[in-house]
């Protein structure tokens, strides 16, 4: 049986780690920004690619119909989601095995 201080350590370790995934969840949503003036001779690929220089989707991956923008702001939203889930998982499996794969102290004989 494990002890109680390295369960408490594990579950701040669980939390920690999954309140900074809903922090980067949120910075993943809040660092796309798409609106504003830009000239009409700019193509929508043109307009994602100076305002998002940082991006898992190419705009040319996505579909045109009915928009271009909408359809990359989507497809962008859910490729970065999912890149964080994945990370998310495979940190919480890590902690999970590490306070699996302490070796337990030995119980004192009582005589």
């Amino acid at each position: 049986m494990k002890s109680s201080c390295s369960k408490g350590a594990l579950a701040v370790n669980l939390t920690l780690v999954t309140l900074l995934a809903f922090v980067t969840g949120y910075y993943a949503i809040f660092t796309i920004q798409l609106s504003g003036l830009h000239s009409t001779s700019e193509t929508e690929a043109d307009i994602i690619r100076q305002r998002c220089p940082v991006r898992l989707i190419q705009p040319e991956w996505v579909s045109s119909q009915p928009d271009r923008m909408m359809n990359w702001w989507r497809a962008e939203i859910q490729a970065r989601f999912g890149l964080i889930a994945l990370l998310w998982l495979t940190a919480i499996a890590i902690l999970i095995w590490r306070y699996l794969k302490k070796p337990t102290p030995p119980i004192p004989d009582r005589r």
